[in-house]
C-alpha cells in the first residue's frame, strides 16, 4: 500500500512539474520575447496559444526528444541537472539586483536579512560549482 502511495506522489510530482515547466516557462518566454519586440504583455503572440508561446513549447520538447532518440538519455537527464542547478544562484543574484535598485519602492526592497540570505546563497553555490569544476577538470589537467 506504501509503494501504490508513493508510485502515485511521485506520478503526480512529476505530472505537475512538467505541465508547469512547459506552460509556465512558455508563458514567460513569450512574455518577455513580445516585450524585446515591442508588442507588450497583453499583445496575443504572447498570451497561451500565441507563436510565441507555441515556438518555447516546441524548443522544450523536440530538442529533448532528439538526445532520447539518439539513444542519450542520460545525457538529457545530465544537462537538465546541470541547467537546473544554476537556477538558485542566478535567482539569488537577480533578486539582489532587483530588488535592491532605485526603481523598486521603498517599502519592496531587500532589507538587510534578506541581503544577506541571498548573498550567502550566491556565495555557497558559487563555491559548490567551481569546486565541482575543478574535480571535474582535474583529470583533465593531469591533477
Amino acid at each position: 500500500m506504501v509503494g501504490i502511495g508513493f508510485l502515485v506522489g511521485f506520478w503526480a510530482a512529476s505530472f505537475s512539474s512538467i505541465i508547469g515547466v512547459w506552460n509556465g516557462v512558455s508563458l514567460m518566454f513569450a512574455d518577455f520575447w513580445g516585450n524585446i519586440r515591442g508588442k507588450g504583455s497583453g499583445h496575443e503572440d504572447t498570451r497561451v496559444g500565441g507563436k510565441y508561446f507555441r515556438f518555447y513549447v516546441l524548443w522544450l520538447t523536440f530538442p529533448p526528444m532528439l538526445l532520447f532518440l539518439l539513444d542519450r538519455p542520460i545525457a538529457l537527464i545530465l544537462a537538465y541537472g546541470v541547467l537546473g542547478s544554476l537556477f538558485m544562484p542566478f535567482l539569488a543574484l537577480t533578486l539582489l539586483g532587483l530588488l535592491n535598485g532605485k526603481r523598486t519602492p521603498e517599502q519592496w526592497r531587500n532589507k538587510w536579512h534578506t541581503n544577506i540570505a541571498l548573498g550567502i546563497t550566491a556565495a555557497l553555490f558559487l563555491a559548490l560549482g567551481v569546486n565541482e569544476l575543478v574535480k571535474a577538470l582535474a583529470p583533465v589537467f593531469g591533477g
